[in-house]
């Protein structure tokens, strides 16, 4: 069955879920947001960089909080050293399960604040916004022992210029496209995960408009109706080489096949793990 090709009907519901995983992606930008860090902004925005929201259920379940400080402690690691997948070092994975040990202090944000309850009873847990503060020095150091560096220095705005074939038409995505919105909603979500500002053109923005960093693709749907796509990340006009092991040094290069929300997000993190590493 995955070697016929997409009937229109395929399409529509294949956008219908692209939708819905959108939705929760604009969710979860303002569950992870942290206001991207400009290099002016940076003595005061440093104390963001160690800070996350997560959504948890009830203030004095103590097991939901356990697993919020847990999140917040992974999220809080990759913004920080600007690094995705930090957790697949033991040390730090090992270092999750006592997150509680890192903690500053945490604040919990009633998300229906001033609703009345209307569930049955009124017996069931509320959710909540549940943001944890971690000690910078603790944190620093935890990843110095892997030697890995706190990503401290201005981030640079990157600039996404990003043409999309969906299956139904090829377009450039911009800030008002009338496809695309999916792809938006992930974009602005990476935002707050990342620490980073992302910015699409304007409609009729042209080349000359490019950032000083700027990451080009192309995704293409393909028949089972995930996505392929290709990649390059130029600094002042000049490509940066990829430090992902299975394709270092390449200039061009691509992420695995997956939804669109997963490829863009592999993308985005790649980019940011390269200036990350890049001297200033």
């Amino acid at each position: 069955m995955f070697n016929r090709s997409p009937s229109s009907s395929d399409i529509k519901a294949k956008g219908k879920r692209s939708e819905t995983i959108a939705r929760f992606m604009i969710l979860f930008s303002m569950v992870w947001s942290a206001q991207p860090v400009a290099a002016s902004e940076l003595s005061t925005e440093t104390a963001k960089l160690y800070q996350a929201t997560t959504i948890i259920t009830g203030e004095t379940n103590l097991s939901e909080r356990a697993r919020g400080i847990r999140e917040c402690f992974e999220l809080v690691l990759s913004k920080v050293s600007g690094r995705q997948h930090l957790m697949a070092l033991p040390a730090l994975m090992a270092a999750r399960k006592a997150a509680s040990d890192y903690v500053d202090h945490f604040t919990y944000l009633d998300r229906k604040k001033g609703i009345q309850i209307s569930d049955e009873q009124g017996t069931r847990d509320r959710s909540f916004l549940f943001t944890v503060a971690f000690r910078r020095d603790d944190i620093d150091a935890l990843l110095a022992r892997e030697g890995v560096s706190p990503w401290l220095a201005g981030r640079p705005t990157i600039g996404i210029d990003l043409t999309i074939n969906d299956g139904m038409e090829t377009y450039r995505l911009t800030q008002t496209s009338k496809r695309g919105w999916g792809q938006r909603a992930v974009i602005e979500s990476l935002e707050g995960r990342t620490a980073v500002s992302l910015h699409l053109p304007s409609s009729n923005e042209a080349a000359s408009g490019a950032k000083p960093v700027m990451l080009t693709g192309r995704m293409d749907v393909t028949k089972q109706g995930y996505w392929s796509s290709s990649w390059a990340l130029l600094r002042d006009g000049e490509p940066m080489p990829l430090m992902a092991d299975n394709q270092k040094g390449l200039i061009n290069w691509s992420v695995d096949i997956g939804t669109f929300d997963k490829v863009l997000a592999d993308a985005v993190w790649a980019s940011v793990e390269m200036l990350s590493a890049a001297p200033d």
